[in-house]
């Protein structure tokens, strides 16, 4: 097959280089020998101007071959999607029921991020072809895309029935699962799509992230190197190492990782956050405030920055300016279906209750660790916060009523020393101490005592 291509390849550049002083007999051979199958061949070389020229001419001579138009789409499509739609829908207007046409301009308004658009074209394939499973993984794709993960993986499900060898769809089955957080899972079909491709990048780091999730930092290296060998200037791949550098606590490596990333994608808002977190684990807090601003303005509501700008903003004790950066997470975490199901957040509700802490506001510190409590009784370090708040309150409470106490030992002194009657005075005097008991009735009682002396003494 590969000589036979290479036959027709080296007629067709014949025939491009005689078409101007030998047209007709060129036009001949163009009919006898079809071009697509060889173009398609040049198209997969990335030899992509080559082939446009080749299916240019071809199109002169046969406007209607919907092969041309096709492999003409297939080299457009590779950059220019919206010059490659034009194509097709030129294509569509002769030929419109043909499925890979049709599946093809879905594809150019997927990579466009036009994912509802791109579905209308592949529901019409499913619509001629119930079982077409590319088109069925295709809109799979789109719905993973619109973050509609339990959606996307039964048309993976439909589309592996159907074939269970496109890597896509067991590649995309494993991306959903990791959205479930069922990444031991994940890993079996993103095993089942390298056994298919060996060398699909997104499925190699797909799988890092499975083990960086799995705490296997040095395991998520090798799948991410692997990755970064295929395509080094992949700025999420790059991020993901720099992840797994900072779980490893080498930090100042991590940051060249996300510097890398940066010079390929400046608004990469992940590598900013990570980049930030280096910088807080370094003590570089007013380099950490800027990285992370940075990626605040990029995405407001992006809540791994704001938590880390709240607890950046705590090693610079401005605790009053850290509470609304972890509310600010905590409401965007709750709008995160799987933090409602959790009731929230702990990584904001703990936090908030130190800054009250540190503000003096124990009763609302308690109440924020209580929060925290009711969604997980046994978080360990809400239930030690809290108990050390409760801890510092009954001191403060017992120095503050034995301060006062002992005050009113000298004032029951002067007091017996003022009045004629003391001995029934006394009795009284006693009798409200044993009545009086917490710290607001005790200062009252001595207020009450002082006024007495007062006007006694006077």
């Amino acid at each position: 097959m590969k000589n036979y291509n290479q036959i027709h390849l080296t007629i067709i550049r014949l025939i491009l280089f005689l078409k101007e002083s030998h047209l007709n007999y060129s036009v001949k051979v163009i009919y006898y020998y079809n071009p697509w199958v060889v173009n398609y061949n040049i198209a997969e070389q990335k030899k992509y101007v080559e082939a446009i020229q080749i299916n240019d001419f071809s199109l002169k001579y046969n406007p209607k071959n919907v092969n041309t138009f096709y492999n003409k789409v297939l080299c457009r499509e590779f950059k220019k999607y919206q010059d490659a739609i034009i194509w097709y829908d030129k294509a569509i207007a002769n030929y419109p029921q043909q499925k890979y046409i049709l599946n093809g301009r879905g594809v150019c308004l997927y990579w466009l991020k036009k994912f509802e658009e791109a579905m209308i074209w592949f529901e019409k394939v499913i619509a001629i072809d119930p079982k077409d499973a590319f088109s069925i993984a295709n809109k799979g794709l789109c719905l993973l895309s619109l973050n509609e993960f339990e959606n996307a993986n039964i048309w993976f499900d439909k589309a592996l029935a159907i074939n269970p060898q496109i890597s896509l769809a067991l590649r995309s089955k494993g991306e959903c699962l990791i959205q479930f957080k069922q990444y031991k899972n994940a890993i079996t079909w993103l095993d089942k799509a390298l056994a298919i491709k060996d060398n699909d990048d997104q499925a190699l780091n797909y799988k890092g992230c499975c083990l960086i999730k799995l705490k296997q930092y040095e395991d998520a290296i090798t799948w991410l190197d692997k990755a970064l060998a295929i395509n080094p200037n992949e700025a999420a791949f790059l991020s993901n190492k720099g992840e797994c550098l900072i779980k490893l606590n080498q930090y100042e490596a991590a940051i060249t990782f996300f510097e890398k990333a940066l010079t390929i994608d400046q608004n990469s808002v992940s590598s900013l956050n990570y980049k930030g977190e280096c910088l807080i684990k370094l003590q570089k807090y007013k380099d950490a405030i800027n990285c992370l601003d940075k990626a605040l303005a990029i995405d407001p509501q992006y809540v791994s920055s704001l938590s880390n700008k709240g607890v950046t903003l705590m090693f610079l004790n401005k605790y009053r300016d850290a509470i609304p950066c972890f509310n600010n997470a905590l409401a965007m975490d709750c709008m995160d279906i799987s933090c409602l199901k959790n009731k929230g957040n702990l990584s904001s509700f703990v936090p908030i209750g130190l800054c009250l802490i540190k503000l003096n506001k124990f009763d609302e510190a308690i109440n924020w660790f209580d929060k925290a409590l009711a969604i997980n009784p046994s978080d360990v370090s809400s239930l030690n916060n809290k108990v050390n708040v409760q801890d510092y309150q009954i001191n403060m409470r017992t120095q503050s009523l034995g301060s006062i106490k002992h005050q009113l030992l000298i004032l029951r002194r002067q007091f017996l020393c003022t009045i004629k009657d003391y001995v029934q005075l006394n009795k009284i005097f006693q009798r409200m101490q044993l009545l009086f008991s917490t710290k607001d009735q005790l200062l009252t009682l001595r207020m009450l005592l002082q006024l007495i002396i007062k006007v006694y003494v006077q």
